[in-house]
């Protein structure tokens, strides 16, 4: 099971990958700079839920929550 962030790390890591979208692209859709986009892909780096948010909704990605028994 992966932490809540590491796991929204990963779906706008992928999402890029869907899209064929460059660190450069996302800078651009955003209003990110590059340290800024390097940020919020790094799993190290505590980035805020919302700006993860931000930058997966400009990748046509909404982040939709749930619970489970385990």
């Amino acid at each position: 099971m992966l932490p809540v962030m590491a796991a929204l790390k990963v779906f706008l890591h992928n999402a890029m990958v869907e899209k064929g979208w460059r660190k450069v692209d996302l800078a651009r859709a955003t209003g990110w700079t590059n340290t800024m986009v390097e940020r919020a892909l790094d799993p190290r780096y505590q980035s805020k839920v919302p700006a993860l948010e931000k930058a997966l909704h400009k990748l046509g990605k909404v982040v939709v929550g749930r619970t489970v028994d385990i």
